[in-house]
């Protein structure tokens, strides 16, 4: 028999607590071992950490995402590199600096939500194309190495969904950037002429 499988969007709703503040709650249903369908929830966080509905959808990307895994691929291919970010974030860059230390995690968060997400974020993953990311990443005004450093992340992130098979190659391996300096490092006293 034929079973039509869709891309679930879930559902998101704030509710009351018996104690503090209200939450956020995301639900969606699976299917079961035994082959029935099982309504499943989770506490995304409280309306104090995520103030907006806009702002608790973003943190329900990820688990859009990791619901849907089992759905095929083209149901997948609307994915946009700002839900690609969310679920890069909550698997390689968690809060309890498990994956990475806390200076690199700080270091991609800072160039993710400054440089790529305002530049990239609403872009389906398969629209991303090599030598536009080069040119975007020789018009900033940055030092060759922070451009490399954001070339480097965001080759990582586009790793991250080909190990998730949402991808089948990688835009940015292509993208030339280098970190040589552009001026000669000046050395100020004790050092030879």
């Amino acid at each position: 028999m034929f079973r039509r499988t869709t891309y679930q969007n879930g559902c998101l709703s704030r509710e009351e607590r018996k104690r503090g503040p209200k939450v956020w709650v995301f639900r969606w249903r699976e299917t079961a071992a035994h082959g029935r369908r099982v309504n499943r929830k989770v506490v995304v966080g409280t309306v104090k950490e995520y103030r907006t509905e806009a702002a608790a959808q973003k943190a329900v990307d990820a688990l859009r995402i990791d619901i849907n895994r089992e759905t095929p691929q083209a149901a997948l291919r609307p994915l946009t590199v700002e839900q690609l970010v969310a679920h890069y974030k909550e698997k390689e860059l968690p809060e309890d600096g498990s994956k990475k230390a806390y200076s690199t995690t700080r270091v991609y968060l800072s160039n993710l939500n400054t440089w790529v997400l305002p530049r990239w974020g609403s872009y389906k993953l398969t629209d991303v194309r090599t030598t536009v990311v080069e040119d975007w990443l020789g018009s900033l005004p940055l030092a060759a190495a922070t451009k490399a450093k954001i070339r480097n992340i965001m080759h990582a992130l586009f790793n991250h969904a080909i190990r998730y098979e949402w991808l089948e190659r990688n835009p940015i391996t292509l993208v030339r950037q280098s970190a040589k300096r552009q001026r000669t490092a000046r050395c100020f006293g004790g050092g030879r002429n």
